[in-house]
């Protein structure tokens, strides 16, 4: 909610023309995309939002976070074969 105080205040105490930039996934939102059309925002596409999950999954098969042992021999291995 901060975010679009935020603009408001700026747009309202700046003496200047503001223009903002808006991620082009909530400019095609019905309400925060209509208020972005009036005050002109433009619309940006951003790299998270053309993401798609995959098929595939991540894992580092010798790094369990829940056993503190194997945070050591990760940090060991990763500064060692550096």
């Amino acid at each position: 909610m901060n975010q679009f105080v935020d603009g408001a205040v700026m747009m309202v105490t700046n003496p200047h023309n503001v223009g903002f930039l808006v991620a082009e996934k909530s400019y095609h939102k019905r309400i925060i995309g209509d208020f972005a059309k009036a005050v002109g925002s433009i619309p940006v596409s951003r790299p998270q939002d053309a993401a798609k999950a995959g098929p595939g999954k991540s894992f580092l098969p010798f790094f369990n976070p829940l056993q503190s042992s194997d945070f050591a021999s990760l940090s060991q291995s990763l500064f060692l074969n550096a």
